[in-house]
């Protein structure tokens, strides 16, 4: 499926150095990256569902994506998440006020009925529905 420029730019920043690091990363690195890019996801889903007037946010599904991916109160409490989470929200804010028909589509494509699984730790569920 075509993703659209807010799932690719989601990814392009949430991905690691790309293969030729992959030989160096532990299971905790991947553990860490899995829960980063799952953290990413869903912040990006909540600022669709709270700025998109057609799209409503799947809670549950959320939560279940963070219980899935090992994400803990300490790790959304630890002190360089909140500086992280400002500059996503800042680049989601970006993309939207460019064009907030094609973040809120995109967002709806990427992460709703015809959204993930897939590749690099795409949602194992649909996070958003159309309203």
């Amino acid at each position: 499926m075509k993703r659209t420029t807010i799932a690719a730019a989601l990814a392009a920043l949430m991905m690691t150095s790309g293969a030729a690091f992959a030989e160096t990363q532990t299971q905790e690195d991947f553990a860490k990256d899995r829960i980063q890019n799952t953290i990413a996801m869903v912040m990006l889903v909540h600022f669709a569902g709270t700025h998109c007037e057609h799209v409503r946010m799947i809670e549950e599904a959320m939560i279940a994506e963070l219980k899935d991916a090992g994400v803990t109160l300490e790790t959304l409490n630890a002190p360089s998440m909140g500086i992280d989470m400002n500059i996503l929200q800042l680049m989601f804010l970006n993309h939207y006020d460019k064009d907030p028909t094609k973040f809120c589509t995109g967002a709806l494509q990427g992460f709703g009925p015809n959204g993930g699984p897939g590749p690099n730790g795409a949602p194992k569920r649909q996070m958003l529905e159309a309203k």
